[in-house]
This record gives C-alpha cells, sequence and structure tokens, in this order.
C-alpha cells in the first residue's frame, strides 16, 4: 500500500489590528473584572523568570492529549529555560493566574529572526547574534511560539484576554502580522478564532502513513 494522508496542520498569518475588535474589547473587559482572573504582562526577564517552571508544567497538562506530544522532564525544562529566557522579549509573553496565584493560561511569541538566521548563515560567534538581534528589533512580524488553557478553565474567554494584550504589544512595537503555531486541521475552535480576526492559511504541513506487513 501506497503512503497515504495521516494527519494535516496548518499555519495562519494574521493582521495585527489598528483597533481591537469591539467585541474582544468587551469580553477582555468582563473577564478581567470577574472570576478572579489576573492577566500577568513583564516588562524584564528578572519577572518573567519564577514563572517559566509553572509555566511549562501547565503546558505538559495542556498538551497531554495533543498527536505526537511529549511531556517535558524537570531537566527539558531548565535547559529550555537556560536556552531561551535570555533571547525572549517578555513585553510579548502573557500569562493568566487564577485566583490562588496559579498559572492556568499562558502565550509565548517572539519576533520574526529568520532574516537575521540567514544573514549569520546558522553561525552564532563570533557576530551571528548580532544579526539575530538586529531582526529581532527589525522585524514585523509576530511569531506566535507556544500557547495553552488549563483544560479545567477553557471556554471561559482567557485565550482572548490573551490574545488581546498580546495585540496590543504587537502593535505598540511596530508589527504589522502574526504567524501561528502549528495548529491541528482538525483544531475547528482555535482555528475559528484565528478566521475571526482575518488569518489565512498560509502553510500545510501533512504527516503521511504507510501500513507495513511485518509478516512478509
Amino acid at each position: 500500500m501506497d503512503f497515504r494522508k495521516f494527519k494535516d496542520c496548518v499555519s495562519y498569518v494574521i493582521p495585527v489590528p489598528d483597533q481591537i475588535p469591539v467585541v474582544y474589547n468587551a469580553i477582555y473587559n468582563r473577564i478581567i473584572t470577574r472570576n478572579g482572573f489576573r492577566l500577568l504582562e513583564f516588562k524584564s526577564r528578572k519577572e518573567l523568570k519564577p514563572f517559566f517552571k509553572p509555566v511549562m508544567k501547565l503546558m505538559n497538562s495542556a498538551y497531554s492529549q495533543i498527536y505526537g506530544f511529549v511531556p517535558l522532564t524537570e531537566i527539558d525544562i531548565q535547559e529550555l529555560a537556560t536556552q531561551y529566557l535570555n533571547v525572549l522579549d517578555p513585553r510579548l509573553i502573557k500569562i493568566v493566574l487564577d485566583n490562588k496565584g496559579i498559572p492556568v493560561s499562558f502565550v509565548i511569541s517572539m519576533a520574526n529572526i529568520s532574516a537575521g538566521f540567514r544573514k549569520a548563515k546558522g553561525k552564532l560567534f563570533p557576530v551571528g547574534w548580532i544579526y539575530l538581534l538586529q531582526a529581532m528589533r527589525s522585524s514585523t512580524q509576530l511569531d506566535l511560539l507556544l500557547g495553552a488553557v488549563d483544560t479545567r478553565h477553557r471556554g471561559k474567554g482567557l485565550n482572548v484576554m490573551m490574545g488581546v494584550a498580546l495585540m496590543e504589544s504587537a502593535r505598540r512595537l511596530g508589527m504589522k502580522t502574526m504567524d501561528s503555531h502549528l495548529i491541528l486541521e482538525e483544531n475547528i475552535l482555535m482555528r475559528a478564532e484565528l478566521e475571526k480576526l482575518g488569518g489565512k492559511i498560509s502553510k500545510r504541513y501533512r504527516i503521511f502513513q504507510k501500513e507495513i506487513d511485518l509478516k512478509n
């Protein structure tokens, strides 16, 4: 039997709006004043650092049913913190806490630095890191890297709460478009949210499968 489609993932390009849609602002204002949820925004990596480990543990829980996801170990989390905390822009990370101060949703994004990688030709040293910093400062595309909502709090508008704050930050930083992370084709709810914001599918990734007869 030949290879055939098993599963598709898609990514979207979404325009950063000049003004947040009225309906999203209404949801944001309603959530921010009810249910004890608190939105965290950051100005420095020092402020962000204490939340990195709890957020990664939330991701492990929220992603447990996603095809292909492998939970992070404590060592994995520490290595990620070492690698990425110094390059992430804290202004482009949003976290929501519940009334006990526990993270229940998050979104992590960063400026697209593809141009810097190309100019550096894959080498950080001796000057490649300078090209990456320049690309980060001049980029007009925001890349959404990771995001999740605790399964117990889905459907409460926390994604809108974070999305409004993130779009405002992106607009202030001169971003024109956002590129979504990979989304499973059957994730209709997330796709619908992005399409409401004018998002269009930009890339499609296909996983193929082929049955193997082990008896022969």
